[in-house]
């Protein structure tokens, strides 16, 4: 801001106030509370070649040369000119002692000779170039005690040099009207550097806290602002510098450069121009570059061209930085309008207060201090910008954030959820295991449940023939005996009986041998049903195949009661083809369904005899084969306890039965089922709950 500050003020102290030639103008003093300005009653002379002195100047030749000023603050851009100027006063007042304040602190040497009618009265010095502990009068300004008694006119030249902007505002009051002006001037600065202070401060505290950058820059470029306010207010020489010209010198361009640095990088940051504005990032970074050159050049070379350096540079920077700003508000960066308004309400300060020195707005107080307005304005604007774009950037860090955290929530809950499916699997992976190992088991159990029951059947089915034979062998050897016994006899064999005996004998073997065929046809079927491979398919008339399994699923049920008796009765197709089939495979199936009907059917009775309501009841089981649409049907009946609804829906699941305690595996019908659909074809249930139930299997021919 300060940068830009000089850049304004040099802008307009480059034109030179218009002038008139004439006589010293005397400047009536009539007023002891008044403050005189001297502007338009001040004259000058321009001394080029820096030789003239303050006799030359009063001499007719040079005297004549004089012009007079015609704006309040005569100023006269950079020049290395000696420039001296002339007024005269008339005390018509009771004060005798009177202050002239020039008040434009960058004036290098300043003399002022207090001149009477005809000879020099008093010669005083002062200036930048002067320590600041020889000054009459202690101020940041350039001040002369004048001493105008009253009724008396004194006249006063005052020769003027700088490496500064030339400008030099006059004004003339008494001692009283002076300290009060200086008193409350004062205060209006302290109040100003306080809120230059307090905001640096401020923003320091949150670089420290948040470290952003961009506060960094912004402390960094207010300092060196408030270094370059404080050189032209003449603070800086004042309190940092009084005994150290050169250093003043050096200390106030150097700080132009610093701030021009601070404030491109400052709107590089601010602004995001390397990712938004790359071309404007490259002519920032060509600033930066040329201010560091400038500041040392300053260091080197504390002259008034190392100042046009820098001046020249800020006045290129201005529009630079406003465009910029401007760009990056039209795409849409809600704090460049921060930016931009902070840069319009310095501008608007710099154009009042250089209007004000060109006498085009009124001299009042606000229009004095608007430079100051203006950039106090700023900084605290720019502190809100940089609070917004926080803001922003905190918003959109919580956003990509939150964001982030949502992916990394969603990756872990994917990782999660594929975890818990691996385990699930494991577990899933674990239980088949198990439960296969259990159905494996079950299925043992039932294969060796079945293979007892065949057993049993087989065991009865052998023993009937095993018995004739048994019996028939032991009447036969009681034959032979009687035989023996018969031909030993040594006469009166009698031929009769022994043809009776052999013929017994012969009688008895003719039955031994059927029974043992009978026996040997029971183990040959067994064998062969043993040597079958599962699912190996042969041809098979499934009449017969039905006629085995019947009377071994019957007498392996009589095995385990004696006291059961069933009614049994088939109607076959006898025109019914040999089917391809497992006869081990689909034999199950009939031992299963047919035991579960001698079951029903047993079940029926026992329950019928407990409450005495049996009444002739008789079990029945019937087994029918039939050919219908190419397929052939087999029907499997009993009028047992028969089978609820509830009950024919979970029938053909596995592990399900309505068996007692051990009776059942619950696998039967579901291997059954299974069985049936390898071969294309079906179980059904027609049932009614008390009366019966009926089991409809259809297999495909072939």
């Amino acid at each position: 801001m300060s940068v830009r500050l000089v850049a304004v003020c040099l802008f307009f102290e480059l034109a030179v106030a218009p002038t008139v030639f004439g006589q010293v103008q005397t400047v009536l003093l009539n007023d002891a509370r008044a403050e005189y300005e001297l502007g338009v009653r001040v004259e000058y002379l321009i001394d080029a070649d820096r030789q003239l002195t303050i006799d030359d100047v009063r001499s007719p030749d040079v005297s004549s040369r004089f012009q007079r000023s015609l704006v309040d603050a005569p100023n006269f851009g950079l020049t290395n000119d000696v420039i001296w100027f002339r007024f005269a006063v008339k005390n018509e007042t009771h004060a005798d002692e009177w202050l002239l304040h020039l008040k434009w602190a960058l004036l290098d040497w300043v003399d002022c000779y207090v001149i009477d009618s005809t000879h020099v009265l008093r010669q005083l010095g002062a200036g930048t170039d002067v320590p600041f502990s020889e000054r009459l009068v202690l101020h940041r300004q350039l001040v002369f005690p004048i001493d105008v008694p009253t009724g008396v006119t004194r006249t006063v030249y005052l020769k003027v040099r700088t490496r500064n902007a030339f400008e030099v505002p006059l004004s003339i009051s008494p001692q009283a009207v002076f300290r009060d002006n200086a008193y409350w001037e004062q205060f209006l600065f302290a109040f100003y550097y306080g809120i230059m202070a307090a905001m640096i401060l401020y923003n320091l505290f949150l670089f420290i806290s948040v470290r952003d950058v961009g506060y960094l820059y912004y402390v960094l470029y207010a300092t060196g602002f408030v270094c370059v306010q404080m050189f032209i207010d003449g603070y800086l020489f004042q309190f940092f510098s009084p005994n150290l010209p050169t250093l003043h010198q050096i200390w106030g361009r150097f700080a132009i450069g610093f701030a021009g640095v601070m404030w491109s990088r400052f709107a590089q940051v601010f602004l995001s121009t390397r990712p938004n504005l790359p071309t404007m990032h490259r002519v920032l970074d060509g600033f930066v570059a040329c201010f560091i050159v400038s500041m040392a050049f300053s260091i080197l070379y504390p002259s008034i061209y190392s100042l046009a350096v820098a001046a020249t540079l800020v006045m290129l920077l201005m529009p630079t930085l406003f465009w910029a700003g401007v760009l990056r508000w039209r795409q849409g960066y809600a704090s460049a309008a921060f930016y931009t308004l902070a840069f319009v309400t310095f501008f608007v300060g710099a154009v009042v207060y250089g209007l004000k020195t060109f006498n085009l707005v009124p001299i009042t107080p606000l229009t004095n201090y608007m430079m100051q307005i203006g950039s106090a304005m700023e900084v605290i604007l720019l502190s809100l910008a940089l609070a917004d774009r926080f803001n922003q950037l905190k918003k959109e860090k919580d956003l990509a954030l939150r964001r982030q955290l949502e992916a990394k929530f969603e990756s872990d809950r994917a990782k999660d959820e594929a975890e818990i499916e691996r385990l699930k699997n494991v577990e899933l992976a674990r239980a088949l295991s198990e439960l296969k190992a259990a159905q494996e088991q079950l299925v043992q159990q039932e294969k060796l449940a079945a293979l007892g029951q065949l057993t049993a059947g087989i065991a009865h089915e052998i023993q009937n023939p095993l018995n004739f034979v048994n019996n028939f062998s032991e009447v036969s050897k009681k034959l032979v005996s009687e035989l023996k016994a018969e031909l030993e006899r040594p006469d009166n064999i009698d031929k009769t009986y022994v043809d009776e005996i052999l013929h017994d004998i012969a009688d008895n073997a003719h039955v031994i041998a059927h029974h043992g065929k009978r026996a040997s046809s029971i183990v040959t079927s067994m064998l062969r049903h043993a040597r079958v491979e599962h699912n190996e398919r042969t041809e098979t008339d499934l009449n017969t195949l039905i006629k085995e399994y019947l009377a071994i699923s019957y007498y392996s049920y009589r095995a385990k009661d004696r006291n059961f008796n069933v009614r049994m009765t088939t109607a076959f197709d006898e025109t019914l083809q040999p089917l391809k089939i497992s006869s081990q495979d689909i034999g199950r199936v009939f031992l299963n369904i047919i035991q579960n009907g001698f079951y029903a059917a047993h079940q029926k009775v026992t329950a019928l005899k407990s409450s005495g309501k049996l009444n002739g009841y008789a079990p029945e089981l019937s087994i029918t084969t039939a050919q219908q649409n190419g397929k052939v049907v087999i029907r499997i009946r009993d009028n047992g306890i028969g089978i609820d609804e509830n009950v024919k829906k979970k029938l053909f699941e596995p592990f399900f039965t309505t068996k007692k305690g051990n009776e059942g595996t619950g696998l039967g019908l579901s291997i059954s089922n299974d069985i049936i659909k390898a071969y294309g074809g079906a179980i059904s249930v027609e049932s009614v709950a008390g009366e019966y139930a009926e089991f409809i299997i259809t297999l495909p021919k072939t």
